[in-house]
């Protein structure tokens, strides 16, 4: 037995106080009193005694000389692996830790355990993932320490005001109603853990020129993204082989091509790394490719869930479910495409298409004449809204709806309907 680091005889083990906390180990196998089986491993220490010169000392110390046998190795570290649950010690001579062993997530050094990783804990949405201190926000707000009031005295306020106490801020009116940078995450926003992770990358993703027609402030987000990556590349040449690399933070900073472009410069010289992202790696990228898809290609992956419009948020449900591969499932949606600029409103009919090609169906309300004319068929409710409507007016395909006189959706699919309180454009100047 082993007993607060001292090795004790089974049969002389001395009381221990029971007032204190003690750590106990079973000695599973004394491999050093174990003799060697294998007839090469014994005619290479004799070769070796027999060529050693009396007055020359052994360039091995004397614990080397036994070379135990497979057989005895493996089941003792099975027996003990099996009765410390996953972890064992390897002892020398003199009662030192020579070695840990663990099938199991254990520190070596403090022997603590720590949970199977979840891509929860990398994730600005999920408690496990955000920062302590101030709940994934990035900034600190005075009701995070108002606990005087009841609805914000719960456990995981209080726990959140310990965190703020570490920092020097004990009370909401230090705080402004518009809050303060986060002195915990920087802003960042994600825990401890998730910050320190950093990918190594061949070379920083070239930013490509802007398409003719796109808007001045996408030009202007490509420099401020081109800024960022080599703003955070700094640090990273003196500590790897690789010449740039990047947190998670600073990726999940870029949108979603702008992060597809760099993951195709990932340094993927050493096998491991290979192994690792053979398999997540290419569905990483076939989802940045769908939220590009649906129009979603301006918005950053740092975008907090709560500032998103109910047509953002459709939309990223909807590239969720294009890689789902799902079929017979019952879409309905409500105006999806609410907030899209005008250049991004046929990759979301390719994208409604694209889930009806699965065998899909798709109910959606839509005002959208360009939306109304892709459609299988448009049912036309009316004539007005609340309790001046709820009549079924038409229901068919748009060119039936188009020849239906009664249908105000159809008059407008049909030519176009004028607005009552609005003129004529005026002209442009030439």
């Amino acid at each position: 037995m082993r007993a607060d680091g001292d090795l004790f005889p089974v049969e002389k083990f001395e009381k221990l106080d029971r007032y204190k906390e003690h750590n106990i180990e079973v000695v599973v196998a004394d491999l050093k009193s174990a003799t060697t089986t294998s007839k090469s491993e014994k005619r290479r220490v004799k070769n070796e005694t027999q060529t050693t010169q009396p007055t020359q000392r052994p360039h091995h110390s004397p614990a080397s000389d036994f070379h135990p046998s497979p057989f005895t190795l493996h089941s003792s570290l099975d027996e003990a692996l099996r009765l410390g649950q996953g972890s064992c010690f390897l002892l020398t001579g003199d009662n030192k830790i020579i070695t840990w062993l663990s099938t199991t997530r254990t520190d070596s050094a403090t022997g603590e355990t720590f949970p199977e990783l979840d891509p929860k804990d990398f994730s600005i949405n999920s408690p496990r993932g955000w920062c302590p201190a101030c709940r994934g926000h990035g900034r600190i707000y005075p009701w995070m320490l108002a606990l005087d009031k009841q609805q914000n005295d719960t456990q995981e306020n209080r726990d959140i005001a310990l965190q703020l106490r570490a920092y020097g801020i004990s009370d909401a009116d230090d705080i402004s109603d518009h809050g303060q940078p986060c002195p915990g995450c920087h802003g960042e926003r994600l825990n401890r853990v998730a910050r320190a992770v950093r990918l190594h990358f061949s070379a920083p993703a070239p930013i490509e020129k802007s398409e003719e027609g796109k808007m001045k402030s996408e030009k202007q987000g490509a420099k401020r993204q081109a800024t960022k990556l080599k703003a955070t590349s700094a640090p990273s040449f003196t500590l790897h082989s690789s010449p740039f690399s990047l947190s998670l933070p600073s990726l999940l900073r870029l949108t979603p091509g702008a992060l597809l472009a760099q993951l195709r410069q990932l340094d993927q010289t050493d096998t491991r790394t290979r192994a690792i992202t053979q398999d997540i790696l290419p569905q990483i990228e076939e989802r940045l490719r769908f939220l590009d898809h649906v129009g979603l290609g301006y918005l950053t992956l740092d975008r907090p869930t709560e500032t998103l419009s109910g047509g953002e948020s459709q939309r990223i449900r909807l590239a969720a479910q294009l890689g789902s591969n799902l079929s017979g499932v019952l879409y309905v949606l409500d105006e999806p495409s609410i907030g899209l600029h005008a250049r991004d409103n046929d990759r979301l009919i390719e994208t409604l298409e694209t889930l009806r090609a699965k065998g899909n169906t798709l109910l959606v309300v839509e005002h959208d004449d360009e939306l109304m004319r892709h459609a299988d068929r448009i049912i036309d409710l009316g004539p007005a809204a609340g309790i001046h409507g709820g009549e079924l007016l038409a229901s068919g395909t748009p060119e039936e709806i188009r020849q239906t006189p009664s249908s105000i959706t159809g008059l407008f699919l049909k030519k176009g309907i004028k607005h009552p309180l609005r003129g004529a454009y005026r002209p442009l100047p030439a």
